[in-house]
């Protein structure tokens, strides 16, 4: 009876690891659909001919110590912007953030810009398929506004993992019962079964 318990607990750990990836997919849409998650685009900065004007003696001069008015200043600055509206948005600049900067002072990398404008989302293929082409410096970038947008990534790393494991643990279960070796296999089954319950514990809180 053990042993038919032990076989359940690693068949309901990969299910669960499976389930697991398709939710965390399937959340992290829903999250983006709701606006809780949401790209950021890139964009550099366009100077503007008043830009020297402070050049003149009687012209009023900026503030430095305002990253805003530095950034105003600046031409090809990179930063990632975000939140457009009323012909404004806000822009991440290094660790500042910047709120409302003139959407017409910004170049944006993207040529499709009904993204960033909110006219267009992207369906939960397409969404799925842009986090997964992003690398870990980009996800660890301002582009996404939150890493766990892409957790799901992490959540099929584990999910293989298991999978290897179990199957290596069911081939050795296989060739002791075919030697009748009987100790073997009561160990292997319940380290497999006992692995599996670790592993789904490890994944249910660690993401």
């Amino acid at each position: 009876m053990w042993r038919k318990v032990c076989f359940v607990i690693i068949v309901i750990g990969l299910v669960f690891s499976v389930s697991d990836y398709y939710f965390r997919m399937n959340d992290s849409y829903n999250k983006y659909l709701s606006g809780e998650y949401y790209f950021r685009e890139k964009a550099r900065t366009l100077g503007d001919d008043n830009d020297y004007a402070f050049l003149n003696p009687d012209a009023p001069q900026p503030d430095y110590s305002d990253p805003k008015a530095i950034l105003l200043l600046s031409s090809g600055a990179r930063v990632y912007a975000y939140g457009p509206h009323n012909g404004v948005c806000t822009v991440i600049s290094g660790d500042n953030v910047i709120r409302d900067f003139p959407l017409n002072r910004l170049k944006l990398e993207n040529e499709d810009t009904d993204y960033f404008y909110g006219k267009k989302q992207y369906t939960y293929d397409e969404y799925i398929d842009r986090l997964k082409e992003l690398t870990k410096e980009q996800l660890d970038s301002p582009l996404v506004s939150d890493r766990k947008m892409a957790g799901f990534l992490k959540v099929k790393e584990f999910m293989i993992i298991l999978v290897c494991a179990d199957a290596a643990v069911f081939a050795l279960l296989f060739l002791f019962y075919k030697h009748e070796l009987d100790f073997g296999f009561d160990l292997f089954l319940v380290l497999g079964a006992l692995y599996s319950i670790f592993f789904d514990m490890v994944c249910a809180f660690a993401f």
